[in-house]
């Protein structure tokens, strides 16, 4: 909040302190979560150019944009409310937010698209069947076209079908650089992440003590239903390789295929999903993963057919 050079801000709590957030920013005074204040010196001054959210209009300029979750957002122009925008997803599926008091939807001026979990929509859904799982037998494999990095997180929930060493997603350069993934191990579970000779992995719960797993490997911290966890160093790396599922992609080579049955799978760059697929039948009666963010189907790349149920 400033005139010319006279801007003035303040040190304010952690981020970690808080789940969300509640902002009131009342001219040259700001409230967060109704205890923390930030008072600047009052000044006269008219910004010209408009106000961005998720990004500062910096002559026109959109900078530094955010990544957030947005619930509401209201402007008031000395106390008068002109703009309460809502999130919302409009006739054509499009997510935006929504004026009630102009009674209309402002768009997304930036690149890609906004995200919402809970409201993707595929206009072609109606042409694909819905089923429980798909069932790998050790032959099939699913390349989600996908890079993973130090900041990848994956969910996937799926049964074991087999004690053996078997991958259930990723991609290597060698066992021991540029590994992101997630295998059964001599009846345990391991979870590997690493740059150069740095790999570490965890020895986790013998597999028959669970009939079904959750898995989320969020960057280095893997947890499996829940409770089970895995904490390996974190270390920056690009993997030069897609992610497969079904097996590890060993420099464009799938290895270790397993056999299991999957429920959903979701992956996610930088906390930023990109991949959640589900388990259809195509109008042909092929078993495949949908995926919902890009409304389109991922095929098996091996040999035989997954079953599903």
């Amino acid at each position: 909040y400033a005139q010319n050079n006279g801007i003035s801000s303040g040190s304010i709590n952690s981020i970690s302190n808080y789940p969300r957030f509640n902002v009131v920013k009342d001219k040259n005074v700001t409230t967060i979560n109704n205890i923390s204040t930030l008072s600047d010196s009052y000044s006269d001054f008219q910004v010209d150019y408009n106000m961005y959210i998720f990004a500062v209009n910096h002559q026109n300029n959109p900078t530094s944009p955010s990544r957030i979750r947005l619930y509401s957002f209201k402007i008031y122009d000395n106390n008068v409310l002109i703009r309460d925008y809502v999130p919302v997803m409009d006739k054509n599926s499009e997510l935006c937010l929504f004026d009630r008091v102009n009674n209309k939807c402002y768009y997304n001026a930036g690149s890609r698209k906004f995200m919402n979990e809970q409201a993707l929509v595929c206009s072609d859904i109606d042409n694909y069947t819905k089923i429980n799982y798909i069932e790998s037998t050790g032959t099939q494999y699913i390349d989600t076209n996908f890079k993973p990095n130090q900041d990848t997180k994956v969910e996937m929930d799926f049964t074991v079908l087999a004690n053996q060493t078997e991958f259930y997603f990723g991609a290597r350069e060698t066992y021991t650089k540029n590994t992101y993934s997630f295998l059964q191990f001599e009846n345990k579970f391991r979870s590997d992440y690493a740059q150069n000779n740095g790999i570490s992995s965890g020895s986790i719960n013998s597999i028959s003590n669970y009939p079904r797993f959750t898995v989320i490997k969020d960057k280095n911290i893997t947890t499996i239903n829940s409770s089970v966890t895995s904490n390996c160093s974190y270390s920056n790396f690009q993997s030069n390789y897609n992610m497969y599922i079904f097996a590890v992609n060993q420099k464009n080579n799938p290895e270790n295929y397993s056999t299991i049955k999957l429920y959903e799978f979701k992956i996610y760059d930088d906390n930023l999903i990109i991949r959640k697929f589900i388990p259809m039948l195509d109008k042909t009666k092929k078993a495949c993963l949908y995926d919902m963010v890009e409304c389109k189907c991922y095929y098996n790349q091996g040999t035989g057919e997954f079953l599903y149920g």
